[in-house]
């Protein structure tokens, strides 16, 4: 994102991969994952360590944000494209709904 600031913050650095289907990690303020789930996005909180989100510091979150990186390059990705297709679909359907509140 643009900001690390303490406001909630989402441009289309946020919604690109959610509408197009990918999974993510967000560079930007404290809670701005929360805020994705709860607006019915799913984080696949059970392949990425989305922890980062709730550190105030926002250098201390930079620096467990790069940790949950190096982490999902370890994993096998492409098998992972593959399990989370459905869910990513999913996701995409939900951007394209008129369901979700955009900050933009």
């Amino acid at each position: 994102e643009s900001t690390v600031c303490d406001k909630i913050f989402l441009t289309e650095k946020t919604w690109k991969p959610i509408a197009s289907g990918q999974l993510f990690l967000i560079l930007g303020n404290r809670g701005i994952v929360q805020h994705l789930r709860e607006q019915g996005v799913d984080c696949f909180d059970d392949i990425i360590d989305h922890s980062y989100d709730s550190i105030e510091d926002s250098r201390e979150r930079i620096a467990k944000l790069q940790e949950s990186v190096n982490t999902l390059l370890k994993e096998d990705l492409y098998k992972i494209n593959l399990l989370t297709k459905q869910r990513r679909t999913k996701n995409a359907e939900l951007f394209w709904s008129d369901k979700l509140y955009y900050e933009l």
